[in-house]
């Protein structure tokens, strides 16, 4: 991903995480899932940092939304069993695959709301590309 790409997607989510007035971790990763850029904003929670890569992990992986993946781990509660075995994959809203022209680039994981509010800053964040 280019410099300029994460910096859209960082002000983006960090805009809307100061509309709703919460502190947040941002993490971006690349299509092999390692991390491309990090934002903690003050006073995010010590956990955001591992929880928000985990997220963008997930998501770029996977190739789904983590709260898609929650859902459907809740359907097919085998699949479930195996997202708990592996400690990379967290399915808590708030990840995004990052798609551009159609083609997966990377991840972006937000921590630090409640989940509606990493998934609402997620969305927000995509719309700057």
């Amino acid at each position: 991903m280019k410099q300029d790409l994460i910096n859209r997607i960082i002000n983006a989510a960090l805009a809307e995480a100061d509309n709703l007035k919460i502190a947040i971790t941002i993490s971006l990763v690349d299509l092999g899932g390692h991390l491309t850029a990090l934002r903690r904003t003050e006073n995010g929670s010590f956990f955001g940092i591992e929880v928000s890569k985990k997220k963008a992990i997930t998501a770029s992986q996977l190739k789904m939304p983590t709260h898609v993946l929650a859902d459907i781990g809740q359907k097919i509660p085998d699949l479930q069993k195996a997202f708990d075995k592996d400690l990379n994959i967290l399915t808590l809203a708030g990840g995004f695959p990052i798609v551009i022209d159609g083609v997966l680039v990377g991840g972006l994981g937000i921590s630090g709301g409640d989940f509606n509010q990493d998934k609402t800053i997620g969305e927000k964040a995509l719309q700057a590309i």
